[in-house]
């Protein structure tokens, strides 16, 4: 793939100013945009996995279970004093609450 050659910074740039240069013109300004997007998206697929097994720029990393413990009790302080903020908040921090559940009991690595 095109990825190996290019980087995820010079990539994004290059949506970047791409984006910026539709946009000022005005011209066909949403499909060009997709059509960037698209094209990029299709540029670095597969480009990822193939750095995970092959590559020397990906390292896979976790933290400990203690440690990830530790950060999850310290967030649920946040998430409380967010859900006080508006009944709308308290809507979107129960769902939250509810996913993290789900991913807890689901286990390493979605925990």
């Amino acid at each position: 793939m095109l990825a190996q050659y290019l980087s995820y910074e010079f990539i994004a740039l290059f949506m970047f100013v791409t984006m910026l240069v539709m946009m000022f013109t005005g011209q066909r300004v949403f499909g060009a945009i997709g059509f960037v997007a698209a094209a990029s998206a299709l540029l670095i697929w597969g480009g990822e996995a193939k750095l995970r097994v092959e590559g020397k720029k990906m390292e896979l990393t976790s933290l400990p279970d203690n440690e990830w413990g530790r950060v999850v009790e310290d967030s649920k302080k946040f998430w409380d004093d967010t859900s006080k903020i508006s009944p709308r908040a308290k809507k979107v921090v129960d769902a939250f609450k509810a996913y993290a559940s789900t991913m807890d009991k689901a286990g390493y690595p979605y925990r």
